[in-house]
């Protein structure tokens, strides 16, 4: 039997070699089943198995696990053609995105916010109906301000943000089409 106190782990991050700081021992890292496995045992990697985030070099993110059938195999070769053919969202919808998933918005919330010209990163000072009791809801105080400002409940036309992404690339594609199209014209005396 180990005693605790006295073994310590090394912890890695995945940069080069193992860290010079001791974690606190677990059971498993500190008994190791054998002796030549023992140096492996105690240096665990910290953040094992988990995935990087799209900044990240590739080499530090976890490998997709191999996959034995054919079925499998076409599955995830779908997926990934189907994951590289969707168009990249531009930052600033992107925060649109966050701010609904955090602030539990609906998609006619954020598209009304959008329009009020109000700004995603500034609507946690406003959702502080929890804290400042005279405050209203987020999702009542954006319905509230534009029903003043347009005079309705509900924009026309409600469209989420995914939706959105595709029609502002056609557009672009459109007006880009539409400008390498037009003549210059001649400016006369020159």
């Amino acid at each position: 039997m180990y005693i605790y106190s006295q073994m310590r782990v090394i912890v890695s991050f995945g940069m080069g070699s193992p860290s010079k700081h001791w974690s606190f021992p677990r059971r498993r890292e500190s008994t190791p089943s054998t002796a030549h496995f023992r140096w492996f045992a105690q240096w665990i990697p910290a953040f094992a198995g988990m995935t990087a985030p799209g900044s990240a070099r590739v080499s530090q993110m976890t490998p997709l696990p191999k996959c034995g059938s054919a079925r499998t195999r076409a599955i995830l070769s779908r997926t990934r053609r189907a994951m590289a053919k969707t168009l990249r969202i531009p930052q600033e919808l992107q925060r649109w995105i966050d701010a609904r998933k955090r602030f539990h918005l609906s998609h006619a919330h954020v598209q009304m916010a959008r329009e009020l010209g109000m700004n995603p990163r500034k609507l946690g000072r406003l959702a502080n109906h929890d804290q400042e009791p005279w405050k209203a809801p987020l999702p009542i105080f954006i319905e509230g301000i534009y029903q003043k400002r347009f005079g309705k409940a509900r924009p026309d036309r409600v469209l989420s943000i995914e939706d959105r992404v595709p029609e502002i690339a056609a557009k672009k594609a459109k007006r880009r089409e539409r400008r390498a199209s037009a003549v210059p014209q001649d400016i006369g005396g020159l």
